[in-house]
């Protein structure tokens, strides 16, 4: 399901009314959240099972691999470091991202 939502977003992205580039940032922005929110899932999924088999249950989804990890900012990544609900948490920033293509014309 997210997979659909994702590429849907994309595609809608390309009849919005604002410029290119504002259209690449924010379909590349889309991606790398798509590919975080995939992360911390798996993360937590694991997690819980590793719980349940009384092993650590270190959230770490910055061992899977990330599509463009560099470019999200630092202090947007710790904040998901520390967080108890990092699945959440990349889930209100995908929304916020998808309301901010939508007031720059991205979206329609």
């Amino acid at each position: 399901e997210w997979f659909d939502a994702f590429v849907t977003l994309t595609t809608f992205a390309q009849h919005g009314s604002a410029p290119q580039s504002e259209v690449k940032y924010f379909k590349k922005l889309l991606i790398r959240l798509a590919s975080l929110l995939h992360a911390t899932a798996l993360a937590e999924l694991e997690n819980e099972g590793a719980a349940t088999e009384g092993r650590s249950s270190d959230k770490l989804f910055y061992t899977y691999d990330l599509i463009s990890p560099d470019d999200l900012d630092e202090e947007s990544l710790e904040c998901l470091r520390q967080s108890e609900t990092k699945v959440e948490l990349v889930y209100s920033w995908i929304l916020h991202h998808i309301m901010d293509g939508v007031e720059k014309g991205v979206l329609t």
